[in-house]
């Protein structure tokens, strides 16, 4: 098991107020995007953070037989990224982020091997190690939350609340600063069992999230049929808003205004420059996520600043 430390910090994480007043103070703190926030507040503009990508190996060649194992032999890793309230400018939780890291390689994002750990048929136990790493890790933040998001093959488990309960009582961490994240995906295919799942994960106090709002076929369908907390605005939603695109403006506009009748909490996931971040401000957006505030760390290279006690203000 990762050694945790006693609280979760962040290097990168500056309040709200001074990333949108001030993008030239995140130099040296919204690494590695700084280079380019720096380009762009000199040039008079916004750039997107998105072009230097998290640093990490391609697939290795032989990748099918190096991942079988990869969990018995320690390679897996889980790296946290902090959300942002717009309320309080401070990070109210983390999400839990799954990397696999072999033997002489940097780390690799999961969208790089995920089809092959759902082929080996491992995807579940490597889920649920990863949601109990996660909690482990969170009972030992100062009242924050922890996102974790859940594969199929975990969720569709008869016995999936029944683990959940037992990882939380194992750790010690009070449901309610567990928050689980499921796709519509998930959902469809095997609704009836899905909604009473969701419900019996709600019932005991934990968050349950609809990931990825906007790319699906039925993500309306989804909120009448399914009982959420919260949903997260897809990155793709997120993007147009550099280019202060009017259209995409009404969509989220009208997402948002939706969440808020529905009572629920809304993110917006992919947050990478301060005119983003300015406009989803305006909307109502009520959580923030992406490369401006700090990218997905291992928790032993966070070194400087308290996830529940970033100070600054949402104005």
């Amino acid at each position: 098991m990762q050694q945790v430390p006693k609280s979760l910090v962040l290097p990168s994480l500056l309040p709200l107020t001074q990333v949108i007043q001030h993008p030239s103070s995140c130099i040296g703190f919204c690494s590695p995007g700084n280079a380019l926030l720096k380009l762009a507040t000199t040039a008079g503009r916004d750039l997107s953070l998105s072009s230097p990508p998290e640093r990490e190996a391609p697939t290795p060649l032989h990748a099918p037989e190096e991942l079988a194992g990869a969990l018995r032999r320690g390679e897996f890793e889980v790296h946290y990224q902090p959300v942002i309230s717009a309320q309080s400018g401070q990070a109210v939780k983390a999400e839990a982020l799954l990397r696999w890291k072999p033997p002489g390689h940097l780390p690799i994002s999961p969208q790089n091997f995920l089809a092959l750990l759902e082929a080996s048929g491992d995807m579940a136990e490597v889920g649920n190690w990863v949601l109990r790493q996660a909690c482990h890790a969170a009972s030992h933040w100062p009242g924050t939350r922890v996102a974790v998001n859940l594969s199929e093959a975990q969720f569709s488990k008869r016995n999936f609340v029944t683990v959940v309960k037992q990882v939380l009582r194992d750790t010690g961490l009070q449901p309610s600063r567990l928050e689980l994240e499921v796709t519509e995906t998930m959902l469809m295919t095997k609704s009836c069992y899905a909604a009473r799942a969701l419900q019996r994960l709600r019932d005991i106090g934990v968050w349950v999230v609809l990931d990825d709002f906007g790319t699906g076929y039925s993500n309306l369908a989804c909120l009448q049929a399914f009982p959420f907390d919260g949903l997260k605005l897809d990155r793709s939603l997120v993007r147009p808003l550099q280019q202060r695109d009017v259209r995409s403006l009404r969509i989220v506009q009208g997402i948002v205004e939706l969440g808020q009748r529905l009572q629920l909490e809304v993110t917006a996931e992919g947050v990478e420059t301060p005119r983003q971040l300015r406009a989803l401000q305006a909307l109502g957006v009520s959580l923030f996520q992406g490369y401006l505030f700090a990218r997905p760390q291992p928790h032993w290279t966070l070194s400087s600043m308290n996830l529940a006690e970033t100070s600054g203000a949402c104005t």
